[in-house]
């Protein structure tokens, strides 16, 4: 429900939690942007470019979390 409102083509971050193929399929039957952080799992770690694009993504989700921690 929290998606409904959303514009389409906008990003939708999210932490590594909501790593999952359900998640991320629902993102783009909206046609939302994929702004979720991939998960290692085991003996499956990162790609070195999964570690990047989770980097990439930590650095907008950063600003956002510290205006919630300032709450």
């Amino acid at each position: 429900p929290l998606l409904e409102s959303i514009a389409e083509g906008t990003t939708v971050y999210a932490d590594k939690g909501y790593d999952s193929a359900e998640n991320r399929q629902h993102l783009k039957d909206h046609q939302l942007l994929d702004g979720i952080m991939r998960k290692a799992h085991r003996n499956r770690p990162l790609t070195e470019a999964q570690t990047k694009r989770n980097r990439y993504l930590s650095k907008t989700r950063y600003v956002v979390e510290q205006s919630f921690g300032t709450l």
